[in-house]
């Protein structure tokens, strides 16, 4: 069967994906084993980004859920994790996510975050090896830079992948599930919100209902157990996450968002917001089109979830990892069409380009992870409307008890 093979050289194939596997384990340990205190050299808490979430699981499990927007509790929380912390992590998600922290908050920290992450790369790796184009698509799932970069931060966009991921494979196969899937992107809304356009453009009600309920249960659960005023904070907290955001205090460098692009060359706050809103209604319009073109294919999936990252002006290098969904599809027509040289190497550089996001970026002072996102989305809109007859339904159906050992 045809795979990745036709397009790169077999033997690096088999090997590469390997090295950079062994490179991320080699530098975990390394970091971990030389870091006995549990704070690197930048005075941050190893598992970075996982502190908040344990800490807010901490303060819920405690019974203070309201806690986790308040500074001083969730510091002194953090504070239990990793004693002698001085850095703040704070905490921006809404309760349905803070319901899910609980757990995390039964184990001791650094045992938490192993099976958070643990956890989060097999779902990734089950959810997603459907679409990768290789007889050890699991091992290129494991080896592409932002999978790693999610692991290190202790983030959640491995889970968001899945979600994603299994929700367009099933738009037409199994509709109950992609739109569970759908609806269980209410821990992490912006994610979420182009769904319905595409849903209703294509008639596919009866996904939307099932979101729909899905999504009602989840927020509803969340009521239940922590009742609706939380709600209240977490939408008043919106302000905090937007100040810290125009004033950098967060690390531009790792946000490759329309409106940091602008702010690092230095257009004023008001017009960098414009031009954020400029590229996120185009972004919807082009979404709109190509699904109202196209249909519900899996290009056009792959235009929805590079889309949905262009939408918002607080994101982070750790949700690259969402763009294994749109690289493995893109990889799965090139496989199957053929490609010329220069879409060979492109699909290479964007499967790597996290590794720009951070340091590379502060000292160019250029986010280029915002260029890579528009990139990707046009290309995968040109490609969608190049290539109308690649259905959803032409993938393996999705099987998570198999999906580890799938063929390409």
């Amino acid at each position: 069967m045809r795979d990745l093979s036709v397009l790169y050289d077999a033997e690096r194939l088999k090997s590469m994906p390997r090295m950079f596997v062994l490179a991320y384990v080699v530098s975990m340990i390394a970091l971990f084993a030389l870091t006995p205190s549990m704070i690197d050299s930048a005075g941050k808490a190893l598992g970075y980004d996982f502190i908040t979430f344990w800490s807010a699981g901490v303060l819920t499990l405690g019974g203070n859920p309201v806690g986790a927007f308040d500074f001083k509790a969730i510091a002194a929380a953090q504070q239990l994790a990793v004693p002698g912390l001085e850095k703040l992590f704070l905490w921006h998600y809404p309760p349905t996510f803070q319901l899910a922290t609980v757990p995390l908050a039964m184990l001791p920290y650094l045992v938490s975050y192993f099976v958070f992450v643990g956890g989060s790369l097999v779902l990734f790796v089950a959810a997603l090896r459907p679409l990768v184009p290789h007889r050890e698509g699991w091992i290129v799932l494991l080896a592409l830079p932002g999978t790693f970069i999610c692991v290190m931060h202790g983030q959640n966009s491995l889970i968001s992948a899945a979600l994603l991921g299994t929700a367009i494979m099933t738009l037409d196969r199994r509709r109950v599930i992609a739109g569970i899937c759908i609806g269980l992107l209410a821990y992490k809304p912006q994610l979420g919100v182009l769904f319905p356009l595409v849903l209703a453009l294509t008639g596919r009600w009866r996904v939307m209902a099932v979101a729909a309920v899905t999504m009602a249960l989840f927020v509803g659960l969340s009521v239940l157990a922590f009742g609706v005023d939380l709600w209240g904070v977490f939408f008043r907290n919106l302000s905090v996450a937007r100040h810290v955001t125009e004033a950098g205090l967060l690390p531009w460098g790792k946000m490759p968002s329309a409106f940091v692009f602008l702010r690092m060359l230095g257009v004023p706050q008001g017009e960098a917001y414009a031009g954020q809103i400029m590229i996120a209604m185009s972004a919807v319009a082009v979404v709109a089109f190509v699904w109202w073109r196209c249909g519900a294919t899996l290009l056009a999936g792959a235009v929805l979830v590079t889309g949905t990252m262009l939408l918002t002006p607080y994101t982070f290098d750790y949700e690259m990892a969402i763009l294994a969904v749109p690289l493995a599809v893109i990889a799965r027509l090139l496989v199957r069409h053929g490609a010329s040289d220069g879409a060979k190497m492109l699909l290479l550089l964007l499967a790597v380009s996290p590794l720009a996001m951070g340091t590379p970026v502060d000292k160019i002072g250029i986010q280029v992870g915002f260029i890579v996102l528009l990139a990707l989305f046009v290309w995968t809109a040109q490609l969608a409307l190049a290539a109308r007859g690649v259905r959803i339904m032409n993938i393996p159906a999705w099987n998570p008890a198999r999906s580890l050992g799938a063929s390409g």
